[in-house]
């Protein structure tokens, strides 16, 4: 069934291609009779839609209507609001739950999830989240080609929400037991428990399509690699989750947190810390290295925020190292940071 928004935006289209055969001078002219198809817009339907464009949106100004007996044209003016309000009709609704795929479903979804069992628990509008390293829920769901980059996605699905006007704001931070997290900021219950509904919805109407296009296992020959890998990613996120292990790392080898406060400019280790001059290299190599610690930091971008030229063809690498000997001395870390193609990244103990 086409929704009336989808006949809206296939009505500006068109009314989007007059403007540009009509010369600047003269009233657009659009006759239903010739210039459309009656079985996609009757007399009442586009009727009313030039009445909501006029009335509004306020996008055009309709000078004549069809009476279909003397008049047989709508003749009209664009007004200079026209694009701005055919892209805000376009987002929303191309952009919605209506829209989303099986994999963003399962990921908006299972972001949705989380937030909901914290909000059993309290009246504020602002929780807190761990960031699982792995899906807590929909692992058994999903083509396994498609998990790595479902994992990745968490901080997006938080994104769509506050897209939709149900939350105002999030912030993302490691806390000190390196767990990742995110504080989601002034949820709007009404709005998300209704978001939540037609995410269920959904979900419910995309699961049957999903289940149909995956082929059967072979009779008697169960799925056994991807059972494999299923039950290793499960490992990994129950064992993060209960701070034993990390990355199928043992305990004795995980170390605490280091942290770069850029608003001090000081590294912070346990109860060490370690001051860095602020507005040098050595400050914007830890900003952008602690930006997201598991990405590395580009030389480039370190660069270009420095002001002064460097008299040193390896200014950064020799900066990199001026910070390893100051966390080495004053945190008792013996190497920090990494230099390799031209980028730095924190060692994989500290990330």
């Amino acid at each position: 069934m086409t929704r009336p928004i989808d006949k809206l935006l296939e009505l500006y289209e068109m009314l989007s291609d007059l403007r540009l055969v009509t010369p600047g001078a003269k009233l657009i002219q659009l006759n239903p009779i010739k210039d459309i198809d009656a079985k996609k817009f009757d007399r009442q339907t586009l009727e009313y839609l030039f009445e909501l464009l006029e009335s509004d949106y306020k996008v055009i100004t309709v000078h004549t209507r069809p009476d279909y007996k003397n008049e047989f044209h709508y003749r009209f003016e664009i007004n200079d609001n026209f694009d701005e309000v055919y892209n805000r009709i376009y987002v929303s609704a191309k952009f919605g739950v209506g829209n989303l795929d099986w994999t963003s479903l399962l990921r908006v979804y299972e972001v949705a999830l989380d937030i909901s069992s914290q909000l059993k628990f309290t009246t504020s509008d602002t929780v807190t989240l761990i960031i699982p390293p792995v899906s807590s829920r929909f692992l058994a769901s999903l083509a396994f080609d498609t998990i790595p980059a479902f994992q990745a996605g968490y901080e997006n699905g938080i994104k769509f929400l506050q897209e939709q006007g149900v939350l105002a704001s999030y912030k993302t931070y490691y806390d000190l037991d390196r767990s990742y997290r995110v504080t989601v900021n002034h949820i709007h219950r009404p709005k998300f428990d209704r978001l939540i509904r037609l995410l269920a919805i959904k979900h419910k109407e995309l699961a049957g399509v999903y289940k149909q296009s995956q082929p059967p296992p072979t009779e008697g020959q169960p799925d056994k690699k991807r059972n494999e890998q299923l039950k290793k990613l499960e490992t990994i996120y129950n064992d993060a989750k209960d701070g034993n292990k990390i990355s199928g790392q043992e305990t004795n080898d995980v170390h605490p947190l280091v942290r770069f406060d850029t608003k001090t400019s000081v590294l912070v280790f346990g109860d060490k810390t370690c001051d860095i001059p602020d507005e040098t290299l050595e400050h914007y190599i830890c900003k952008f290295a602690f930006k997201n610690r598991r990405v590395a930091a580009k030389e480039d971008d370190i660069l270009e925020k420095t002001v002064k030229s460097q008299d040193s063809q390896r200014a950064v690498y020799d900066a990199m190292l001026r910070v390893n000997k100051k966390a080495r001395e004053q945190l008792g870390i013996e190497k920090l940071l990494k230099y390799k193609a031209a980028k730095i990244r924190i060692d994989k103990k500290y990330q």
